[in-house]
């Protein structure tokens, strides 16, 4: 559970595979906080307070008062998705509603050395655009096939100052022989700016 935010996907998962173990990652420091109280009587659920990338690094994070948006890349404050958010959070200020924090980032591959992950059944991974970068991190996983299944969001509008296509994403998955099996949402970027949807692959 790549972007864990407040455990809306451990949540689903848990209700789906009640017996599975679900390893979490969400470097927001209170989110983080939050989730190791709320899970901490869970022995099936492993928080971590790492951002998945493709580097073991260290790496400037930006935080929101609209928590949903954190991420590893800035907002496009032009953008209706940047001016939205910031009006749901009632933060007129640009100097409060974004701050900048240091994060340590980790590759998913060296996750799974550190946990002796033989297998994965599902890698679900919401980062608000550094999909691309968490799937380059995991080249072992991907290439010996102990993933059978990437959940995965696309933000196809304008929202970041980092934009993804279907390109960058599958750049790396059909390499390993990926397919695309699902989309959730149907839409296009002149009806919503903000567009974005979820993909399947396995």
């Amino acid at each position: 559970d790549i972007g864990a935010n407040i455990g809306q996907s451990i949540d689903r998962f848990q209700n789906i595979f009640p017996r599975n173990k679900i390893y979490s990652f969400e470097p927001t420091p209170n989110l983080f906080e939050n989730l190791v109280k709320k899970y901490s009587n869970d022995k099936n659920v492993i928080i971590n307070k790492y951002a998945i990338s493709n580097e073991n690094n260290t790496n400037d994070f930006f935080t929101y008062k609209y928590h949903r948006i954190n991420s590893l890349y800035s907002t496009d404050k032009k953008t209706k998705f940047h001016k939205s958010r910031k009006i749901a959070s009632e933060e007129k200020n640009d100097d409060f509603f974004q701050k900048i924090i240091k994060v340590e980032t980790k590759k998913l591959d060296t996750i799974a050395e550190e946990y002796k992950l033989d297998s994965i059944d599902i890698i679900k991974i919401d980062t608000q655009g550094n999909e691309d970068k968490i799937l380059e991190g995991c080249h072992n996983l991907l290439s010996s096939k102990k993933v059978k299944i990437i959940e995965l969001e696309l933000i196809l509008g304008f929202a970041y100052k980092k934009q993804l296509s279907f390109f960058d994403i599958e750049k790396t998955l059909n390499n390993y022989n990926y397919k695309l099996i699902a989309i959730k949402e149907s839409g296009n970027v002149l009806s919503h700016s903000n567009f974005q949807t979820d993909l399947i692959y396995v």
